[in-house]
């Protein structure tokens, strides 16, 4: 989460830096939580609400002080793949149970040789 707000603070000056930094680094590291952890979804509820209520109102540059932004009603298009016309910043908390699942079933054959 602090490096989500890190990443907020760049985003009033240097928006797209702090776009693509998010989803090639932050991102990759939570996705490597998300493979080796089983049901660790509900320990990035605050990395969600980070991104929803500091960052990408900073990425957009927009200012309210009430905490509910428009921002708030478009997080479901921003977590669409860029090919999908999404910013690619998927939501951790939505990501974490197929990151698991595909993890375990790409590394199945190799757990059953292993325990013999």
């Amino acid at each position: 989460m602090t490096a989500v707000k890190l990443l907020a603070m760049v985003a009033t000056k240097f928006p797209q830096t702090a776009h693509a930094r998010l989803p090639l680094s932050l991102q990759n590291e939570w996705q490597f939580i998300q493979r080796v952890i089983f049901d660790v979804g509900a320990f990035f509820r605050p990395v969600e609400e980070a991104i929803a209520t500091i960052f990408l109102p900073n990425l957009f540059g927009i200012k309210t002080s009430d905490g509910m932004t428009p921002i708030k009603s478009l997080r479901s298009l921003t977590a669409l793949p860029v090919k999908n016309i999404g910013l690619g910043l998927f939501n951790p908390i939505d990501t974490a149970h197929p990151n698991c699942t595909a993890s375990t079933l790409i590394t199945s054959h190799l757990t059953a040789a292993l325990k013999g």
